[in-house]
């Protein structure tokens, strides 16, 4: 049966673990998906949370890998050519707000994934009243969920 819940990829280990009976361990933040797969329930989060940026740095291994030395040396991601800036979007339930900033330009995007699972039409490009709202409550909601999870960007560097 096929499901539509969100889920995270790091919730597999838990769901093994649940699975075949080994206590997940102390401190894991993920959840197991055991619960949706016996049935029991169809959901284990109402939200997800996502993230992306392009201006945090850049590892890429250096020096003798023969030797087995695994070195990294940092750079920027404006060294590679890549536009500098970040992602941040919010789904709830049919619903999926993306704030980006990239170099100086900052877009909203609202997509009802319901009646556009592939994100054609930016429902944040000329948003009805229902949609402004939505959109300032999920803002709301994705300012929360980065500041749950440590992820406070000071607010010029929002997306």
């Amino acid at each position: 049966e096929r499901s539509n819940a969100l889920v995270y990829l790091h919730d597999v280990m838990p769901t093994i673990c649940d699975l075949t009976g080994i206590p997940t361990p102390a401190g894991v933040e993920a959840r197991s998906l055991a619960p949706i797969i016996r049935g029991e329930r169809r959901a284990v989060r109402d939200t997800l949370l996502l993230a992306y940026d392009t201006d945090a740095e850049v590892k890429r291994p250096v020096g003798d890998e023969g030797r087995g030395i695994a070195m990294t040396e940092r750079t920027t991601a404006t060294m590679t050519s890549i536009p500098r800036g970040s992602l941040r979007a919010l789904r709830v339930g049919r619903w999926k707000l993306i704030r980006t900033r990239f170099d100086d330009h900052r877009h909203t995007l609202l997509f009802d994934l319901d009646a556009d699972p592939d994100e054609t039409t930016n429902l944040a490009a000329n948003p009805t009243p229902d949609h402004a709202a939505r959109i300032e409550r999920m803002t709301t909601g994705l300012h929360a969920a980065m500041h749950a999870t440590g992820d406070d960007l000071p607010p010029a560097d929002r997306p």
